[in-house]
C-alpha cells in the first residue's frame, strides 16, 4: 500500500497512514503487506498517481493489478480496505497453539498445496518461499500478463543470487577457524552479547511455550569458555562478540578531502549497522542454518510453458500455502511427512480435505520438480500417499522370556489381517486416546492367555498415524476387530457398549473362534474342563448329523471316512477330559483333530 499525502499543509493525512500501518500488524503479524508514504507530489507522479489527484490518496499494488482507494481517510477504513481487497498467490499460514480456523478458508474451497519450510525471522528472505511464489505467479497467470511474468523472473533472479549474497555476508562477519585452534573471543567491558528477545510479532503466531523455548535457544553466553565451546561446535568465531574495536571500525575512503567531509556520526552509524547485521546473522544461524533450493538441472527438461495459467484449465486449482517446519513439525507428521528427516527440513504436500487424500512430493525440491508436481495433480495422475508410522521401539525384536503383541502399519496391515489360515484379533489405538492404555494392557493379557491356541494371532495398529482402507478406518478408539480364518468378510467388532475387560474380551474371542479352536482354547484356558466337555458333546452331535446327511446324499467315501475319524478323536478327547492323568493325551488328540479339520476344509 502506497499513500500520497501533502505534509506541508497538514499532518493528519500522514498520521492516518502511519496509524493504519500499525493497526495492520494486529491482522498481519508476519508483515506480508508493506506500507509506504510519499510526501512529495513529484514522487507521487512517478508512483502512478494522477497529477490532479486529490490528496491524500492511496494505491494498493497487488501481483496482477493496482486498486485505487475511494473512501474516508481514516485509519480504520484504510485497514479494512486493504485486507478486503488483498489476494496473494502464496501466503504464510501460522497455527496457534490452540484450536483455530486458520486453514479453514483455504482447505474448504478445495485442495491446498502446503510447503513446510523453515521460516527464519532473522534472515531477510526465504528462498523456498520465493520459489513457491515464483511458481504461483505463473500458475495463476491465466491472462498471460507480461508484468506477472517479469515479477516471477525477478523472484528467480533474487533466489539465484541469495546463496552467494548470504555467503558474502558470512565472510564479512565471521572468520573460519581450524580444528584445534585455542582462539578465545576477546571480551569487552560492555555486555554486548546478552539474551535476545524475539520480535513482538511472534507473540501473535505461536504459543507462550514455543516462544519460551525459542528464546532459550537464542541465548548467547558471554563467558570465554562457553563461547569457545559453542563456536568450536560450529567451526565459526565471532570477532569481539560482533563488536569491532575502535581501530577496526569501518572507514569510508575520502575521494576528495577538499570537498567532502566525513561526519564521525555517519561512521559510527555504519559501524553500528554492521554490528547489528552480524548479530542478526549469527542469531539466524543459531535458530537454523540457511536453506536454499536445489538448482534446476538442464537434464530435467521440463517445459515450464505448460505451468502458465494452469489454475484456470479445470476445477482442480490449488491454494498455495507455506508453513514453518520448525514450529509446526507435528502438523507435518499428521499429513504424513517427517520434516526432521527431509533435506533442508522442507517438504511439499497436496492435501484434499473433501476427498481425505494427500500427495507428498518425493525427492529433492526444485523449480522443475515442484512444477511437475502441480501439472501431475491437475491431470489427476498423482498416486495417493499413504502415511505409514514406524516407531523404533515397535520394530525391535521381542526379548527372550517376554510376551509381545506385534505392531502393524499401513504396509503390512492387509497381508496380516487377510491371511486366510489364521484368526486375527486387531486392536486399533491412537496416541491421542486416553483409554487406549488400559485397553492395551487388557489386550496383552488376553493375547498371553490364548498363546497356546493354534493359528490365532493378536496384533494392534495405530489407526491415527497409519492410512488404512476406508472400511478399516475406525471412528473412535480403542476398537477391537476379530477376523476369522477363511471367513474374512464375516469380521466382528467388539461391542462399544461393553467395557474392555479380561472377562468380556475373553468371551468375545471364544464366541468368534471355530469349534476346534474354541475347544483347544478352553482346554488351555483356566483348565475349565467341564465347559470343554460340553463343547465336545455339541461338536459330536453336529458331526453325527453331518454323517447322516452324507449317507442320504450319497457323498463320497472319503468325506464320510474323514467325518468318522473326527468323531473318533472327539470321543477320545471327551473321555480324556474326564481324567486329569489323560490331559496330555487329550491335548495331543485335540491337535491332531485340529490338523485334520484344517486339511478337510482345504
Amino acid at each position: 500500500m502506497v499513500s500520497c499525502v501533502d505534509i506541508s499543509s497538514s499532518k493528519s493525512g500522514y498520521l492516518a497512514a502511519y496509524t493504519s500501518a500499525l493497526r495492520a500488524l494486529e491482522r498481519d503479524p508476519l508483515q506480508e503487506v508493506s506500507f509506504a508514504v510519499a510526501t512529495s507530489r513529484k514522487t507521487c507522479l512517478t508512483l502512478g498517481f494522477e497529477e490532479d489527484v486529490a490528496l491524500p490518496s492511496a494505491k494498493l499494488h497487488l501481483w496482477n493489478e493496482t486498486i485505487d482507494y475511494e473512501g474516508d481517510w481514516q485509519s480504520d477504513s484504510l485497514v479494512k480496505w486493504v485486507f478486503s481487497n488483498i489476494h496473494q498467490v502464496a501466503v504464510w499460514v501460522t497455527l496457534p497453539g490452540s484450536k483455530s480456523m486458520s486453514l479453514a478458508p483455504y482447505v474448504e474451497e478445495g485442495p491446498a498445496l502446503v510447503m513446510f519450510t523453515p521460516r527464519n525471522p532473522f534472515f531477510a528472505t526465504s528462498p523456498y518461499f520465493d520459489l513457491l511464489r515464483e511458481i504461483g505467479l505463473e500458475y495463476y497467470n491465466c491472462n498471460n500478463n507480461s508484468l506477472v511474468s517479469s515479477l516471477a523472473q525477478h523472484l528467480a533472479t533474487r533466489r539465484a543470487t541469495s546463496k552467494t549474497e548470504h555467503r558474502n555476508e558470512e565472510k564479512l562477519c565471521f572468520t573460519p577457524i581450524a580444528k584445534g585452534d585455542n582462539y578465545c573471543p576477546r571480551t569487552t567491558s560492555a555486555p554486548t552479547c546478552a539474551t535476545v528477545t524475539l520480535p513482538a510479532a511472534i507473540n501473535f503466531t505461536i504459543s507462550t511455550r514455543l516462544l519460551r523455548e525459542k528464546a532459550e535457544k537464542l541465548k548467547w553466553d558471554t563467558s570465554c569458555e562457553d563461547a569457545q565451546q559453542r563456536l568450536r561446535s560450529e567451526l565459526w568465531k565471532a570477532e569481539n562478540c560482533l563488536v569491532p574495536l575502535a581501530e577496526e571500525r569501518l572507514v569510508v575512503p575520502n575521494v576528495n578531502s577538499t570537498s567532502i567531509t566525513i561526519d564521525p556520526k555517519v561512521l559510527a552509524l555504519r559501524s553500528t549497522h554492521k554490528q547489528l547485521e552480524c548479530k542478526r546473522l549469527l542469531l539466524g544461524r543459531r535458530l537454523h542454518v540457511p536453506v536454499f533450493p536445489k538448482k534446476a538441472s538442464p537434464n530435467e527438461g521440463f517445459d515450464f510453458g505448460q505451468l502458465r495459467g494452469l489454475s484456470c484449465s479445470n476445477n482442480r486449482s490449488l491454494s498455495l500455502l507455506a508453513v514453518d517446519s520448525l514450529e509446526f513439525e507435528a502438523f507435518a507428521k499428521y499429513l504424513g511427512v517427517d520434516t526432521s528427516r527431509t533435506p533442508d527440513r522442507t517438504a511439499v504436500v497436496i492435501f484434499n480435505a473433501a476427498a481425505e487424500t494427500s500427495n507428498v512430493l518425493s525427492g529433492p525440491i526444485s523449480k522443475a520438480t515442484l512444477s511437475s508436481f502441480l501439472v501431475n495433480h491437475t491431470s489427476n495422475t498423482l498416486p495417493r500417499s499413504v502415511r505409514t508410522f514406524h516407531r523404533d521401539e515397535y520394530q525391535r525384536a521381542c526379548p527372550s522370556g517376554s510376551f509381545c503383541v506385534r505392531e502393524l502399519n499401513s504396509s503390512n496391515f492387509l497381508p496380516t489381517v487377510l491371511n486366510d489360515s489364521e484368526d486375527v484379533v486387531v486392536l486399533f489405538h491412537s496416541p491421542l486416546c486416553g483409554m487406549c492404555g488400559s485397553a492395551s494392557l487388557t489386550f496383552l493379557t488376553i493375547a498371553r492367555l490364548f498363546r497356546k491356541t493354534c493359528n490365532l494371532r493378536f496384533v494392534r495398529v495405530d489407526g491415527e498415524n497409519n492410512d488404512l482402507p476406508w472400511h478399516y478406518t475406525m471412528e473412535s478408539y480403542p476398537a477391537i476387530l476379530f477376523f476369522p480364518a477363511q471367513r474374512k468378510s464375516e469380521s466382528r467388532i467388539f461391542p462399544k457398549t461393553k467395557v474392555v475387560s479380561v472377562q468380556t474380551l475373553t468371551h468375545f474371542v471364544l464366541a468368534n473362534l471355530r469349534p476346534e479352536s474354541r475347544l483347544q482354547s478352553l482346554l488351555s484356558l483356566h483348565g475349565n474342563k467341564r465347559q470343554a466337555r460340553l463343547h465336545t458333546l455339541t461338536a459330536l452331535h453336529g458331526l453325527h448329523s453331518q454323517y447322516r446327511l452324507s449317507k442320504l446324499n450319497r457323498s463320497s467315501m472319503l468325506s464320510r471316512r474323514r467325518l468318522k475319524q473326527r468323531s473318533q478323536y472327539l470321543r477320545l478327547l471327551h473321555l480324556a477330559l474326564s481324567d486329569a492323568r489323560l490331559e496330555a493325551e487329550a491335548t495331543a488328540s485335540l491337535n491332531r483333530y485340529y490338523r485334520l479339520s484344517t486339511n478337510l476344509r482345504a
